[in-house]
């Protein structure tokens, strides 16, 4: 599955989200949900965390990025988990756009 990581997320009213003084891109928004920790993960794995940093680094190297199934399960929770309600509904609009209408 293509995503496109280069777009810019919105907010209700159509304006663009900011990080800082620039637009927010949905590459931002997964690499640093990928990153993070979250306090009821403490057992995550090794070999998880290094998927994680594997998958942050092709999404930060590239502007359009394949993703299997797996990928987008992960990238969808834990942006649930990262962000708030403006920026998941964009991730959820675009992977939906892209093909990726994978039911959580």
């Amino acid at each position: 599955m293509r995503v496109d990581v280069t777009r810019v997320l919105h907010d209700v009213d159509g304006s663009a989200l900011k990080d800082g003084a620039m637009d927010l891109i949905m590459r931002t928004v997964l690499v640093k949900a990928l990153q993070a920790t979250y306090p009821d993960e403490r057992g995550v794995s090794y070999k998880e965390k290094v998927r994680r940093y594997n998958l942050a680094s092709e999404i930060f190297g590239k502007d359009v990025v394949e993703l299997d199934e797996s990928a987008v399960r992960l990238i969808q929770r834990l942006v649930g988990d990262a962000w708030a309600v403006p920026i998941v509904g964009e991730i959820d609009k675009y992977l939906k756009e892209d093909g990726n209408d994978i039911s959580s």
